[in-house]
């Protein structure tokens, strides 16, 4: 059990995790374009350990990620906030699968989520990694109106550095 709310966002509903989400969620942690993002590779069985750090995090935090469940039943993406002792703020980040690409569930679940977390959280700001050789990532931030804040090492096993950038409770209202 964790102390998730769902949220609702078009077509999609916003769940906590949940056991029936874990083979799902390992194989989207563990695919090698999106799971390096996470600080996971494929090889470590990182993918289980992200997805039951999931639990932890609403534990802890009281919010974190959601699994993005469409209509249908399937699972789609994660997306929500995370604030590891390692992040000098909270960030808000999602992973897709495949399969739902360029359908507009990553931003669609972000600005729900984003919502939700100036709403809900009260925070005031909130950070987006951005992968420097993935231009759907840096599209996706520009989506989002968040502006360039620094590059910084990898935190996890990773070995991508990113860019961090933040948006703002001001610009999603604007």
């Amino acid at each position: 059990m964790t102390f998730a709310t769902n949220l609702e966002v078009d077509n999609s509903i916003l769940r906590g995790p949940q056991n029936r989400y874990i083979e799902s969620e390992v194989i989207l942690l563990e695919n090698e374009n999106r799971g390096r993002k996470f600080g996971q590779a494929p090889e470590t069985g990182g993918g289980w350990l992200s997805f039951t750090a999931m639990f932890g995090h609403w534990h802890i935090h009281k919010n974190g990620n959601f699994t993005i469940e469409i209509k249908s039943g399937d699972i789609a993406s994660i997306s929500g906030t995370f604030y590891p002792e390692t992040c000098p703020e909270t960030e808000i980040g999602y992973a897709v699968f495949q399969s739902f690409k360029s359908q507009s569930i990553a931003y669609n679940t972000e600005s729900r989520t984003r919502r939700y977390a100036y709403e809900n959280l009260i925070l005031t700001t909130l950070t987006t990694s951005i992968v420097p050789d993935s231009a759907h990532s840096q599209r996706f931030a520009k989506r989002i109106s968040a502006l360039y804040k620094k590059t910084y090492k990898p935190l996890l096993k990773t070995k991508i550095g990113c860019s961090i950038a933040t948006s703002s409770r001001k610009h999603f209202y604007e």
